[in-house]
């Protein structure tokens, strides 16, 4: 949840099956819950929220075999996830959720080799 633009992503052990990216600021707490309702049940569409001035979703087929029902979310602008689900705050600061998180998938690709 940044000053700017909100992404998600369907997330199934190291992989991605789908992807979400709309401008924080036309979303409210409610437009919000309910993309990510119907983004997790691979039923919102990228027209949906590219029609809505956002940038798009894109869900694979395959990730109807799994029930995305984590959701864990940071970044500054989070209070509108307010109830959605986990608010990460990694070593006490929200900010550095996505170092902290390329850093472990950096750590674990070297160890896959």
């Amino acid at each position: 949840m940044g000053n700017q633009h909100t992404i998600a992503f369907l997330v199934a052990g190291s992989r991605v099956y789908g992807v979400f990216e709309h401008h924080t600021g036309r979303l409210t707490a409610e437009s919000l819950h309910d993309y990510l309702a119907r983004f997790q049940k691979g039923s919102l569409t990228h027209a949906e929220v590219f029609d809505d001035h956002g940038h798009g979703c894109a869900v694979l087929p395959e990730a109807a075999d799994f029930g995305f029902d984590f959701i864990s979310v940071t970044g500054p602008r989070r209070s509108l996830a307010e109830g959605l689900g986990y608010m990460a705050v990694p070593h006490g600061d929200m900010m550095i959720s996505g170092a902290a998180g390329l850093v472990k998938g950096v750590l674990g690709a070297w160890a896959r080799t």
